[in-house]
């Protein structure tokens, strides 16, 4: 019983609308300086004024600085990136001589597997026509 009156004391109570009423307040204040400067804005870009408040606009001490950091932090991305670039151009090129060492060595076992065969046909060929050449006189 004495939690549920304590949570209407909150819920109801004079500390709770004094809350209420300032937040309230506070705002219709920043609903009336939006509106404000809203109208400002749209008065502004229809007659052309936006761009020479724009002329005049420098930029505070902290806004330099991020706008230098900004600068300074999109430089080292450029530098990490080019250089991710290089060492994924020489992974590719130490990857493509292997893999064309790797196709040589076995086209090259291919073409001496041939010359073989080749070989053994060319000695069969041979071997036939000293065969052939005593019985060719009877044909």
């Amino acid at each position: 019983e004495l939690q549920h009156e304590l949570k209407d004391l909150e819920v109801s109570g004079t500390a709770n609308r004094k809350s209420q009423g300032i937040l309230q307040h506070t705002l219709r204040a920043l609903e009336s300086r939006a509106q404000k400067a809203e109208n400002d804005s749209k008065g502004k870009a229809l007659f052309g004024d936006a761009e020479e408040d724009l002329k005049d606009f420098t930029p505070s001490e902290k806004v330099a600085q991020k706008q230098e950091r900004g600068e300074e932090q999109e430089l080292q991305f450029r530098e990490a990136l080019e250089s991710e670039v290089q060492s994924l151009h020489a992974d590719m090129e130490a990857r493509a001589k292997f893999e064309a060492g790797t196709l040589a060595a076995q086209l090259r076992a291919e073409a001496e597997d041939s010359g073989e065969a080749a070989s053994r046909a060319l000695a069969r060929l041979v071997a036939w026509r000293e065969a052939a050449e005593p019985r060719r006189q009877w044909l």
